[in-house]
């Protein structure tokens, strides 16, 4: 069953999954409200879209307090965040180190402090180098991956800023009863065929290929692929699709492109 009349509050709507999962959201006829640093930086096929609302903030939404990102989140069915740290210097190494982290505790605690009647929906781009926080539901990775992750989680912020945001989740954002979230884990980002048309500009489009999986299917020796526009397609299936959201709420699910898929153990297409 299609949930009605949803409106969304998007983070990160002008990076590559963020602009994806925008125009999904649009073509749905979902209301969105996208806090952005620049609105230049939007899809041109939604720039001027009746259901986009877009509020600019030079430092995004982190600096925000928690009654100032509730009333921005007051009224929503979900709030997604497509965050994530530049592949630069500054993005690597600079501030805010905890961007998702920090982004994401906030938008928690901004739906606790509405206490909303129905629960909310937080739903996160996390990654598949981040094993899911309860230890054991993920298989066992070599002891060469845990000591490159290791590695990876000490020296490099985004890293660690992925882990944390995963923690918080599983052991804080869990506990308020109005949340309900859940942390997608794609693979190795591409581009592929980017998304930047509404579907009824065409005769048809073509279905987005991938499959989601409960646990890892792909280690740091043999990773698959996913392209971000299916990131954007599954982020909007959970937002629009009661099922697919009965199925993932609570959950880490790993993302992957169906031609690079393994013989899946737990598959929803």
């Amino acid at each position: 069953r299609m949930t009605a009349a949803a409106k969304v509050l998007l983070l990160g709507g002008t990076g590559g999954i963020g602009s994806q999962a925008l125009l999904h959201l649009l073509d749905r006829n979902v209301h969105v409200t996208a806090i952005v640093r620049s609105a230049a930086r939007l899809p041109d096929a939604v720039k001027e879209h009746p259901a986009l609302t877009t509020l600019v903030r030079e430092t995004g939404a982190i600096n925000m307090s928690v009654p100032e990102m509730a009333r921005h989140v007051e009224d929503c069915d979900a709030v997604i965040s497509c965050l994530g740290h530049n592949l630069d210097f500054h993005g690597m190494f600079g501030e805010p180190k905890k961007l998702c982290a920090d982004t994401s505790e906030l938008a928690c605690e901004a739906i606790k402090l509405l206490q909303p009647t129905q629960p909310i929906k937080f739903i996160v781009v996390n990654t598949a180098g981040v094993d899911h926080p309860d230890g054991k539901s993920d298989p066992v990775r070599g002891w060469g991956e845990r000591v490159i992750l290791w590695l990876l989680t000490v020296l490099l912020p985004p890293m660690k800023d992925n882990v944390m945001t995963s923690h918080y989740l599983y052991n804080e954002a869990s506990k308020i009863e109005t949340v309900e979230f859940c942390a997608v884990r794609p693979d190795d980002l591409i581009d592929g065929e980017k998304r930047d048309f509404f579907s009824s500009e065409l005769c048809s489009v073509k279905r987005p290929s991938y499959t989601v999986h409960e646990t890892l299917q792909n280690g740091l020796f043999n990773p698959g692929t996913t392209t971000r526009a299916n990131v954007g397609h599954f982020m909007a299936d959970l937002v629009t699709d009661d099922r697919v959201w009965a199925q993932w709420k609570g959950k880490f699910p790993q993302i992957i492109d169906v031609e690079n898929a393994k013989k899946p153990t737990n598959k929803s297409e």
